[in-house]
């Protein structure tokens, strides 16, 4: 396969799955508003909201700090080793604090 053609398949995979999420959502609204109330809709949408605030957070761009050092540092396995698992265990505390948050 020519670098080009697997380049244009990847990004029309990238491209569908990025807005398949947000298709889905048109799709089916009106089937939320037929069946849920304004209440249950508005908690919906604040629950969709809080998810969104939550993807941020948790993330806060982790995955492009490995990409930046993993480059940095790819010729000695031990600090890559040492990246990922200190970024490992970031991810896991950040969501376990907001897992708390969101207990009580």
């Amino acid at each position: 396969m020519s670098p080009c053609k697997g380049l244009l398949k990847s990004t029309t995979i990238y491209i569908v799955l990025g807005f398949l999420p947000m298709g889905i959502n048109f799709l089916l609204l009106p089937v939320f508003s037929e069946k849920l109330s304004e209440a249950e809709y508005g908690i919906l949408t604040l629950a969709s909201l809080f998810v969104g605030i939550a993807t941020i957070l948790v993330g806060l761009g982790l995955e492009g700090a490995f990409s930046r050092y993993y480059y940095q540092y790819y010729k000695q396995p031990k600090l890559v080793d040492s990246l990922l698992s200190t970024l490992i265990l970031a991810i896991g505390l950040i969501a376990t604090v907001l897992g708390v948050i969101l207990h009580f």
